[in-house]
């Protein structure tokens, strides 16, 4: 099954501190309102990665209204990304949530969706909110103790205080149990996430959970096959739930 041109619409929001940046890719017209589904980038990317970019106009064309957005100080938006909080940048994607549902084109629930750091913000969100339908994270962390030590050493890195003592305040992993339904997607070979991680938040979901391990891939998923893989699995994951889509046999374009 091909996926068809999105619509693409640019948006932004005043959030307190900067204007947030973000495109809107909506269904056919001949469909009906889309689902929201938010896509969060990682820490230090941005909504032009040609993964998500790919990922928001193949979703688009199966159904869904896929926004993917920049976090603040990243890419189009403004702010400081000294200022980036784990908690900020869920507060962002339940932002654009509300935004976007109140055009009549998108629905409800939403959807969250992220890559790495982008994948934990949702997931924070989704156990902080129950008004969303269900979290799909590509290679996110859920334990920062050993990330963010790493993270302190690296000088050129611009996070600031806030960062470090934002995720010191949050349960992770503990605080997602009781999270669902969960998709996540990680690489076996993820170099920055240990898999170990996946593994044990997948424990934690317990059936509500649902953990694919992509043969041989990389943190970014982009070993031969595995960006192929994450969004067929993504797909299947979505039409089983009944978020989106006809049939299961995809070609992924």
């Amino acid at each position: 099954m091909t996926a068809r041109p999105a619509l693409e619409e640019p948006f932004a929001i005043d959030l307190p501190g900067y204007r947030l940046a973000g495109v809107l890719h909506l269904p056919p017209q001949d469909r009906g309102p889309g689902r929201l589904i938010t896509i969060a980038h990682g820490l230090f990317s941005s909504m032009a990665s040609p993964k998500l970019t790919r990922l928001a106009r193949t979703l688009a064309g199966r159904g869904l209204a896929a926004a993917r957005f920049d976090a603040q100080g990243c890419g189009l938006s403004g702010g400081e990304i000294a200022r980036t909080t784990l908690t900020g940048r869920a507060a962002a994607i339940r932002a654009v949530m509300d935004h976007l549902l109140a055009r009549p084109d998108v629905a409800g629930p939403p959807l969250a969706l992220g890559s790495s750091f982008g994948g934990t913000a949702s997931l924070w969100l989704g156990a902080e909110d129950k008004s969303l339908a269900g979290v799909i994270a590509w290679s996110a962390p859920s334990d920062f103790k050993e990330l963010a030590a790493r993270w302190r050493e690296l000088e050129e890195e611009p996070l600031g205080p806030g960062f470090f003592e934002d995720l010191q305040r949050l349960d992770l992993p503990g605080g997602l149990a009781g999270l669902g339904p969960v998709l996540q997607i990680h690489g076996e070979n993820d170099e920055v996430v240990p898999l170990s991680q996946a593994l044990e938040l997948n424990r934690i979901l317990g059936q509500s959970g649902r953990l694919v391990i992509v043969p041989g891939a990389d943190h970014r998923l982009s070993t031969p096959g595995a960006l192929e893989m994450a969004l067929k699995e993504t797909l299947n994951w979505l039409t089983e739930k009944h978020f989106c889509c006809q049939g299961r046999t995809w070609r992924v374009d």
